[in-house]
């Protein structure tokens, strides 16, 4: 799986309520019932059937690459199976069907104003269905230290800091303290163990994992809070468990108003980088630069210096795609980032909230 940044936009309402019944046309799955859904010449819409009927509240989504930017736009199925992807830029998208209980279908060639019929795929079992559960499920098979456990007693004692006087003070710094704040614990990335490190013990994966790179001391301190022994020793439980095969309890599929989505998703940066942070507005005026471009700052691994750090992919808050871009200046206000290319990406990389 790249490991690209993604920029996720608004949520739009989808008036499936207006479509009249299921879907005629040629597509990559089986025929629907005889009438049509009403589609503009930048729509694709069809009908997702699988092996007992149509599929509900499963996303279809079309990608492509043949826009400056790698895009994806993601609808939700209604209780037909139907479901349409609107007001989409000219391009040949790889169109597909991903949901609870199934494997990615295979992708079928589209283009806008076509009815695409889709064939769900059926996961062949528990683990291979959970590939695609969302990363807080995952996350919920970590095992923190037992309420009996606190307070810590120090690396000589339970390896918990003594400072954590009780198990709620645990799960604050790791869900919003140091962990979870700044990391999507429960991602394939952090729940499974690299294979460079497979020749080590899970203890020492993880120990290796967390000093890597130029924010492995900040890394080490964050894991000393709560008692480096006791914390590494969760972690390690945690990701032998899951390569045992143990996987979270499925989630429910999407109901109700959860179905009436557009999520429209592309990329910033590059496959080995990410951006730290974004600005969209004045936090103290937000009525500044109104479905205006949204600006990021790259994190300080790349090696990007001077006027460089203003240089990032760009998107239109109501869809539009564009190229690179140089961060343009704007007025200055107090306490806000300066004017200059240069202060506004080092700025925001600093603080979010004083950039957003």
């Amino acid at each position: 799986m790249k490991t690209t940044t993604w920029l996720c936009a608004g949520v739009v309402a989808l008036g499936f309520a207006a479509i009249q019944t299921a879907v005629q046309g040629q597509g990559g799955g089986r025929q629907g019932a005889t009438d049509t859904i009403p589609l503009d010449s930048d729509d694709i819409a069809g009908v997702v059937t699988g092996p007992k009927g149509p599929e509900a509240g499963v996303w279809v989504i079309a990608e492509t690459t043949g826009l400056p930017t790698k895009f994806a736009r993601i609808v939700v199925t209604d209780d037909r199976g139907r479901y349409l992807i609107p007001d989409l830029p000219s391009a040949t998208y790889s169109v597909w069907v991903r949901g609870y209980g199934l494997v990615d279908s295979e992708k079928v060639q589209a283009t806008p104003g076509k009815v695409v019929n889709l064939t769900a795929v059926v996961a062949p079992d528990a683990r291979k269905a959970a590939q695609y559960y969302p990363s807080g499920y995952w996350f919920s098979l970590i095992k923190v230290p037992d309420k009996s456990e606190f307070p810590g007693t120090g690396a000589s004692g339970n390896g918990i800091a003594p400072e954590i006087k009780n198990q709620g003070q645990w799960l604050r710094m790791l869900k919003s303290g140091t962990c979870w704040s700044s990391h999507a614990l429960g991602t394939q990335a952090t729940r499974e163990i690299p294979a460079a490190f497979h020749d080590m013990s899970t203890l020492d994966a993880w120990q290796r994992r967390l000093a890597s790179g130029q924010a492995g001391p900040d890394m080490m301190r964050g894991i000393a809070q709560f008692g480096a022994p006791r914390a590494f020793a969760m972690l390690a439980d945690w990701t032998d468990r899951v390569a045992a095969g143990e996987v979270p309890p499925p989630p429910p599929r999407p109901q109700g108003l959860e179905r009436n989505v557009v999520i429209t998703e592309w990329d910033w940066a590059d496959p080995k980088s990410y951006l730290h942070d974004v600005v969209s507005t004045d936090r103290r005026n937000p009525t500044v630069n109104p479905n205006g471009l949204l600006y990021g700052a790259l994190e300080l691994f790349l090696g990007v210096t001077g006027t460089q750090q203003g240089v990032a992919h760009f998107a239109h808050l109501g869809g539009m795609l564009g190229g690179y871009l140089t961060i343009r200046s704007w007025r200055s206000r107090s306490r806000f980032c300066s004017p200059s290319p240069r202060s506004l990406a080092h700025c925001c990389s600093r603080s979010a909230h004083s950039c957003s």
